[in-house]
């Protein structure tokens, strides 16, 4: 059995490839002088990183804490409002948006979640909390992710073009088959009035709404068929 994952940047801002974390640790991890140990062989090891992929970082930014207001001395204001969620200032939580990207699946049950970048070394992973999640990418309206952090203390936050940002694992042991597509104007208008609902309740819905309020209306077919008439 496979599983069909399509995905897309929010913007078609495509910069970004999905990289098997496997390969990442047979490749990056050891140096060429050194014997890749007999983990590589490990079922315990291989089962836990089959399906975990990597998202990157698409280009250089930089945010700062003081420990009471969120901001970045580059580019302008326009930039960091686009893509800077700012969650809660006073504690240092917010979302970094780039590279925006989306999976959706027309599998009828697969979940996804994203986990810290445990295999890499950089500036978000010292400097700062990266938050997990999981939803079923087969029963939600088609969402996009983010890198969601909290500063570990005030300072910076380095983003580098190629940086991890956080893994995403598909929760099966079968293949997983990514199928690109363009994100349209008739699809991002309908998840952002969909989504956009979030901002005016007062409690936020479980998981198991949005899969009914998918079910319910039947917007699984219109999603695919919006997907798979603008594949790449």
């Amino acid at each position: 059995m496979t599983h069909n994952v399509y995905y897309t940047s929010m913007d078609n801002a495509f910069g970004y490839d999905i990289e098997p974390l496997r390969d990442h640790f047979i490749n990056n991890i050891f140096t060429k002088n050194e014997f890749i140990p007999k983990i590589q062989f490990c079922p315990a090891f291989n089962d836990y990183v089959k399906n975990v992929f990597i998202i990157k970082s698409t280009c250089h930014y930089e945010i700062e804490w003081d420990g009471k207001n969120i901001s970045s001395p580059l580019y302008n204001q326009e930039f960091f409002n686009k893509n800077i969620l700012v969650r809660n200032a006073e504690v240092g939580l917010l979302s970094y948006i780039i590279p925006h990207p989306l999976f959706y699946s027309d599998s009828e049950d697969l979940n996804m979640s994203q986990e810290f970048p445990y295999f890499h070394d950089n500036n978000i992973t010292n400097s700062a909390y990266v938050m997990p999640g999981i939803f079923n990418i087969g029963k939600h309206i088609p969402r996009p992710v983010e890198l969601s952090v909290k500063f570990k203390r005030p300072g910076s936050i380095v983003i580098n073009e190629g940086d991890a940002l956080f893994y995403v694992r598909f929760h099966t042991t079968d293949k997983v088959i990514f199928k690109k597509f363009v994100m349209t104007n008739k699809l991002l208008t309908f998840l952002n009035d969909n989504l956009y609902i979030r901002k005016y309740t007062k409690n936020y819905k479980p998981l198991q709404w949005w899969y009914d309020l998918v079910k319910r209306h039947n917007y699984k077919k219109f999603f695919l068929k919006e997907i798979k008439d603008n594949l790449l």
